[in-house]
């Protein structure tokens, strides 16, 4: 009978520690699984398709590689718990910065046939505003007398009241959502741009390392930009 009652309790003993440690091994929850069906289109957003990105874009980091090239880290897609589709937009966008990384072959303003100049300031106050690119570029020819924005007059025409705008803080700036293109983002790449040459772009989305990802409206594509790049923010 005591044999017995040992067996019994060498059993419980051993059953116990073995759901013990069953549960300190346990994994921990899964993130949820974030998906936008169909083509994802950075110029045609809903707030809902916008704020999913955010949050996919915080289980990421974008880093630069030994060449000085951008990658998503990890490059599982099945590790973020995001679907297939999200994980190529965000490639994408690393591609076409990785591409489009050298500034000095895009002019600041350039001529086209009709005589107006493809200005990065005016384009993204443009698309920060909602008023048409010709406007915006005829308002800046009134009040300055230039055709396009200088190097000079690049954050006296960014802060004029009559876009609305207002600088926002860039040292303290962080967003715990979405940006959207109302966010006007100008920055300065020591390593491609000349001294005091800036460039405009609008903000979309702020990462988990604090760079951004924004829609270069001038050249038409995405940049990422390093926080330590920031010149100004304003916001619109």
């Amino acid at each position: 009978m005591k044999l017995l009652k040992l067996i019994s309790i060498f059993v419980l003993i051993i059953f116990t520690s073995c759901q013990s440690e069953l549960l300190l091994d346990e994994p921990e929850p899964s993130l949820p699984y974030l998906n936008i069906d169909g083509e994802i289109d950075i110029n045609n957003l809903s707030a809902e398709e916008l704020q999913i990105l955010f949050l996919a874009s915080q289980r990421f980091q974008l880093i630069c590689n030994e060449d000085g090239l951008y990658e998503i880290s990890p490059k599982n897609y099945k590790e973020l718990s995001i679907s297939e589709n999200i994980f190529c937009f965000f490639q994408e966008i690393v591609e076409s910065s990785n591409d489009n990384c050298d500034i000095r072959r895009h002019n600041l303003i350039s001529r086209d046939p009709i005589g107006y100049g493809s200005d990065c300031v005016v384009w993204a106050i443009a698309n920060a505003t909602g008023m048409s690119y010709y406007d915006v570029f005829n308002h800046v020819l009134a009040s300055t007398g230039f055709v396009g924005v200088t190097k000079d007059n690049m954050f006296s025409v960014l802060g004029d009241p009559r876009y609305g705008g207002s600088a926002m803080d860039v040292n303290s700036f962080s967003s715990p959502e979405a940006l959207s293109t109302r966010y006007v983002i100008v920055y300065h790449d020591p390593e491609y741009m000349d001294e005091n040459t800036y460039h405009a772009v609008n903000g979309f989305l702020q990462t988990s390392n604090d760079q951004f990802i924004c829609k270069d409206y001038q050249n038409n594509c995405s940049r990422i930009v390093d926080s330590d790049m920031i010149k100004a923010i304003y916001y619109y």
